[in-house]
């Protein structure tokens, strides 16, 4: 209880704020007397502070930041505290920044600060520093702010204050953030033809630890390629063909990549080129491959091989070319490959040209010299059958097979057959037909005619000749077993001594080098007829006439007797009949008489003489 008047409020009460210290400074006039004084800051929150002094003033200490404080000033004189002064409440200094993050925009190399709302702040200074005395601040009221256009592979430091009407929080702690790695120098990208790889090579970058290499498209219309090295250089793998590629190297140090600009383009190897179906000229075995225009492909080349072994190979710069020349009866293996600027394509994929057959070869004929032949040839590769074909004017035989031989049956006689074998196959025949001549026995002459020469009795024979006939054999038997027989290279030719009275069957016979011919039908002959026989003479001596008598010859048409005189008289007498007589005999001379026969104009010989005695006396008859 006090028993003497409590002091008075303080007056002329005033605070300052001391940002530095974050302390409250409070002063006040002194009273009359001596006074004790006590000075309170309370929060809101019910937390209080004190300082007590006999002065006019006294500083506060430990308060909390980012609070509102109301601080009162209150007398004591020893018995009676006074009443608390008129006050209003102060702010302390802001607290300092949290949650300070700074986050790297790899891209562009700009550093995204941010932060915690600190109670009471109006306003944030963010300040970076970094090396070559690098020191840029922002000042916002937000609670973010970037720093743009950093240098690439460097570390900053961030710190963020805040700030209220009257003042700055302590700096906040250090927050470390390093930017982006530079971009990677010097790019190039090789295509490795061999391994179809392509080789990236690039200068180190600052502040990587690891690269990418990207390899994209330039439409990006399939999914890029890409390896990843800690080295300096690195293969693509899987590179499609026939494209252009941008080739980009990132470097990266586990948070950022840097920028695209480090690339380089590259063209890869052009695909296989897409074949399309030959065409083969079965008569000079070139096939004509084409394919589709590629604009990525400099040219194409084509190989065939053959399954012998052979090879044939053609390019263009067009979208076709020939190969020329393969060997006939075997099956090719082809493929493509496109040529670009530095390798070549893959091949493409391989279809089979299989060649016209070969040309059989040594065709024989194993002729009989009859209407048909046997022939034979070496087989001949890649064929399926054979087609022969024997043609002459005028006539052809012909026959097929799946054997080295067949028979062409009906020939005609005296001809010059031309023969081919052609091989055959589902596609082609061969480019060319094995060739051989087949002469044919000679046909049986035609018009033989005989006629009798007198002389000798000779069968004259005459014919027209045989086409392929270098001579003839003629014969001629007679019905009695007589043989005559000539070989002539004529068409005519003469037998002699045919027996008198005697039919002949003449046959004409053809040859040539080969082949007997085909001889002509039996032309029956007649010989010239014999002298008249069993001749008998008598003299009729009134005029001295001689009387013959004979017996008739065959086929004589007429009779001519002769009676030849010791002193060369000679008397004839003819006669259809078989008897004449002779006149006008010399009395008393001896004549030898002899009767011939006459038949197509011939005489034969004389027939056996016979004596006649003229002039008077007995008749002789002399055999």
């Amino acid at each position: 209880m006090c028993f003497f008047p409590a002091p008075c409020a303080p007056q002329s009460v005033s605070r300052f704020m001391d940002c530095a210290s974050n302390s409250l400074n409070v002063s006040w006039a002194l009273g009359l007397t001596a006074l004790n004084y006590t000075v309170l800051a309370r929060t809101t929150g019910g937390a209080v502070l004190s300082c007590t002094t006999t002065s006019s003033g006294c500083i506060i200490t430990d308060l909390q930041c980012s609070k509102n404080y109301t601080a009162v000033v209150t007398a004591n004189n020893g018995e009676c505290q006074g009443p608390e002064s008129v006050t209003s409440p102060v702010q302390t200094v802001p607290c300092i920044p949290t949650s300070v993050h700074a986050n790297v925009e790899c891209v562009s190399n700009t550093v995204s600060a941010s932060w915690g709302p600190v109670a009471g702040a109006v306003s944030y200074t963010g300040v970076l520093t970094g090396p070559g005395q690098y020191n840029e601040f922002c000042l916002t009221s937000g609670l973010a702010c970037s720093f743009k256009g950093l240098t690439c592979a460097q570390t900053y430091t961030l710190n963020v204050i805040s700030h209220d009407s009257r003042c700055n929080s302590p700096v906040s702690p250090n927050v470390s953030v390093t930017t982006a790695p530079c971009d990677p120098e010097s790019v190039t990208a090789v295509l490795k033809c061999d391994s179809r790889t392509v080789n990236v090579l690039w200068h180190a970058a600052a502040g990587a630890s690891t690269y990418t290499v990207l390899a994209h498209t330039q439409d990006q219309s399939i999914p890029p390629s890409s390896c990843k090295t800690s080295a300096t250089s690195c293969d693509l793998t899987q590179i499609h063909c026939g494209e252009f590629f941008n080739v980009t190297v990132l470097a990266d140090d586990g948070t950022c990549n840097s920028s695209a600009r480090a690339s380089t383009t590259l063209e890869s190897a052009p695909c296989p080129p897409t074949m399309r179906s030959p065409s083969l000229n079965c008569s000079t075995n070139a096939a004509l491959v084409s394919w589709v225009k590629d604009p990525d492909a400099v040219s194409v080349r084509v190989n065939a091989a053959s399954v012998l072994g052979h090879t044939v190979t053609c390019s263009s710069s067009a979208n076709n070319c020939s190969l020329d020349a393969l060997q006939c009866g075997q099956m090719y293996t082809v493929y493509g490959v496109a040529q670009g600027p530095q390798c070549e394509s893959a091949p493409s994929a391989p279809f089979n040209i299989t060649t016209a057959p070969c040309t059989p070869a040594e065709v024989s004929a194993n002729y009989g010299c009859g209407t048909s032949t046997e022939l034979s040839w070496t087989d001949s590769l890649g064929r399926e059958s054979f087609y022969v074909l024997a043609q002459t004017n005028g006539h052809s035989g012909s026959c097929s097979t799946v054997q080295t031989h067949c028979s062409i049956n009906s020939l005609r006689c005296g001809s010059l057959y031309n023969v081919s074998v052609e091989s055959i196959s589902g596609h082609c025949n061969s480019s060319q037909a094995a060739h051989t001549q087949l002469q044919t026995a000679p046909c049986a002459p035609k018009n033989v005619t005989v006629r009798l020469q007198c002389l000798n009795n000779t069968a004259v024979v005459s014919w027209e000749g045989s086409p392929g006939a270098v001579g003839y054999n003629v014969t001629a038997v007679g019905h009695d077993g007589d043989i005559k027989y000539r070989t002539v290279t004529g068409t005519s030719c003469q037998l002699p001594s045919m027996h008198c009275g005697q039919t002949y069957d003449i046959v004409i016979t053809p040859f040539s080098q080969t082949c007997t011919g085909f001889p002509t039908a039996p032309y029956t002959f007649n010989a010239g007829s014999c002298p008249a026989s069993d001749v008998q003479v008598s003299l009729q001596c009134n005029g001295n006439v001689g009387l013959v008598h004979w017996t008739a010859a065959k086929n004589a048409e007429s009779y001519i007797a002769m009676a030849t005189g010791m002193a060369g008289h000679t008397h004839t007498c003819t006669s259809s009949g078989t008897n004449c007589t002779f006149s006008d005999l010399h009395c008393g001379e001896d004549y030898t008489v002899t009767v011939a026969t006459v038949e197509r104009g011939c005489q034969s010989r004389p027939s056996t003489p016979v004596n006649l005695k003229s002039g008077q006396g007995t008749q002789h008859k002399v055999l």
